[in-house]
């Protein structure tokens, strides 16, 4: 009765060990720009204005505007909406006025993109990209990644009102497990230890019952 108790309880310790190992190397970081704070610079003649302070994840991050002067009296103008996802960018036309602007060289960069629940993650270009029917000229190589920053080049794109442009972007990863990985690692090595040592201790125990 005594020894099926023990194999049991090897049965369970090693089942519950080779569980914590697999999650200790089947856990993984989730790449997520939320709550993040991100910078945007349009060095030509229009500003980026942050709307909740640059913190991805609290609506949208940036309007783009120019301020022009109009019989003498000098208007705002906002022309884009930036808005950031977990790992999504898009940007939309705000202006009817300037609608079918044919724009020169001009670049929005939005910078500092980091990654939380990821600091090994690094951002090497984009997907997914899309533009809607009010925009026309822009396609996925006019955007740039350089070191967790990112242009959009909009030299001779037509937008006009509810212009929208979306991507994704993409990731690699270093293979440093997170803390969270480690622990459960570490946690899986020390209960199959222990199993392994009772077995050792069992199978050397003599039981006299004469």
């Amino acid at each position: 009765m005594f020894k099926r108790e023990i194999t049991v309880f090897k049965k369970i310790a090693f089942g519950f060990a080779a569980a914590l190992l697999a999650l200790g190397f089947g856990s993984t970081a989730n790449a997520s720009l939320l709550g993040q704070t991100v910078t945007c610079s349009f060095p030509d003649r229009f500003t980026c204005e942050p709307l909740t302070g640059g913190v991805v994840g609290g609506g949208t991050e940036f309007r783009v505007f120019e301020l022009t002067q109009i019989l003498g009296t000098e208007v705002r103008v906002d022309f884009w909406d930036i808005d950031l996802g977990e790992n999504s960018i898009s940007m939309r036309m705000l202006n009817a006025a300037s609608s079918f602007g044919n724009f020169p060289v001009f670049r929005v960069t939005l910078g500092d993109l980091f990654w939380s629940n990821d600091p090994t993650a690094t951002i090497t270009g984009i997907a997914n990209f899309t533009s809607n029917a009010d925009v026309t000229g822009m396609e996925a190589d006019d955007v740039s990644v350089v070191a967790n920053a990112l242009t959009i080049d909009f030299g001779g794109s037509i937008w006009r009102q509810g212009g929208l442009i979306s991507f994704d972007l993409v990731t690699t990863h270093s293979a440093l497990p997170e803390p969270a990985t480690l622990a459960l690692f570490g946690l899986g090595l020390g209960v199959l230890g222990f199993a392994m040592r009772r077995r050792r201790d069992s199978s050397n125990t003599q039981f006299n019952f004469g």
